[in-house]
């Protein structure tokens, strides 16, 4: 079930992007972080919501997607967009070990 509504849909349509997409990334970032669709989707600040909302952006831009398209699905500013493709090849560039080590393990 997603809680896409016909807006959302209609707005992807409008930037030529087929809204199953954004549907399909929506759907696979929420089974993989645990966060609901609804809640990426929304404006919420809680850390593991907001990293579900950067890993989409970052998904989506390496569906070949611009940083304005991704904005306008998200309804996020397009700088927002950067700032988290940015933030999660920062997290993916640091390995494991180190992770572990910043917190606290």
């Amino acid at each position: 079930m997603t809680f896409l509504t016909h807006a959302d849909l209609t707005d992807a349509a409008e930037i030529r992007i087929p809204g199953t997409k954004l549907r399909a990334v929506l759907i696979e970032v929420a089974d993989a972080s645990g966060v609901p669709v609804r809640a990426i989707m929304g404006r919420s600040r809680i850390q593991r919501i907001s990293r579900a909302r950067q890993l989409t952006c970052y998904v989506l831009r390496r569906e070949g997607l611009s940083y304005p398209q991704i904005g306008r699905m998200l309804h996020i500013h397009h700088t927002t967009a950067m700032h988290a493709v940015r933030a999660v090849e920062a997290r993916r560039a640091v390995p494991e070990n180190q992770k572990k080590h910043e917190n606290g393990m």
